[in-house]
């Protein structure tokens, strides 16, 4: 599929606008087990919550991309598998895979194994739309 430059940069400004209003905090939950087929689908456990400043992700060119270094807030132990973006009324709006650097999932993170006591930060994480 192909998409113009000016639609692309149309759906990022409604998904920042749905996901941020008021410039709010986006909420990141980094779940175990493999991501649903549908949003909302409830599957895993939360293991580590990260939340975004809105003021820290950029777009530009129909990428939004959320910096390397923020801190996750450890839940439980295990394995990352996916990670949900929630707004701030508690609506899920993106599931993504979790990977390291070295793999290929979408949402990035120093290591895929969460355990207390064990730091866990994100890496610079890209969402692409169209392309």
């Amino acid at each position: 599929m192909l998409i113009d430059a000016d639609t692309i940069d149309a759906l990022v400004a409604t998904l920042i606008a749905q996901w941020w209003p008021a410039d709010a905090d986006l909420r990141i939950d980094v779940m175990s087990g493999a991501m649903p087929v549908s949003i909302g689908a409830g599957a895993g456990d939360v293991l580590a919550t990260f939340v975004v400043p809105f003021a820290s992700v950029t777009v530009a060119g129909g990428e939004i991309t959320f910096p390397a270094g923020i801190v996750g807030e450890y839940a439980q132990a295990g394995v990352a598998g996916w990670a949900r973006f929630v707004d701030d009324d508690d609506g899920h709006r993106l599931y993504l895979p979790c990977s390291t650097t070295a793999l290929a999932g979408a949402f990035r993170m120093n290591s895929l194994s969460v355990a207390s006591g064990v730091p866990i930060t994100s890496m610079t994480s890209i969402i692409r739309i169209g392309g």
